[in-house]
């Protein structure tokens, strides 16, 4: 899952695994853990269904409030210090990014 890619990363000596690990630490948990889960369920579907299930996630991330918080960091307040919830990936709950994505693949009769 995204928590172990993450662990890896951090103990790992290369320079380029620490900044990377670094990087993602500064996102949104719950963004990296739903770009995970869809990297990996993706490759099992046709391309009209991943594109479709695609703008159907973009649109549902929309409303969030990791999306609003990412927003308001960086065009409204400029203060580039975002507030996510759950503030780190360890406190991401698996089940409520699955139960995102069966909801919406539900919809598009694809496998979750």
């Amino acid at each position: 899952n995204a928590l172990d890619i993450l662990q890896k990363l951090e103990a790992s000596p290369l320079p380029f695994a620490q900044q990377t690990a670094k990087t993602l630490r500064h996102r949104s948990p719950t963004s990296l853990a739903i770009t995970y889960h869809q990297i990996t369920s993706g490759p099992k579907e046709d391309m009209e269904k991943v594109m479709a299930f695609e703008f159907i996630l973009s649109q549902s991330l929309t409303p969030t409030y990791d999306f609003c918080e990412g927003i308001r960091a960086a065009v409204i307040d400029k203060d580039r210090t975002p507030h996510w919830q759950p503030s780190i990936l360890e406190d991401v709950q698996e089940i409520e990014i699955e139960k995102f994505f069966k909801s919406h693949k539900a919809a598009l009769q694809v496998d979750a």
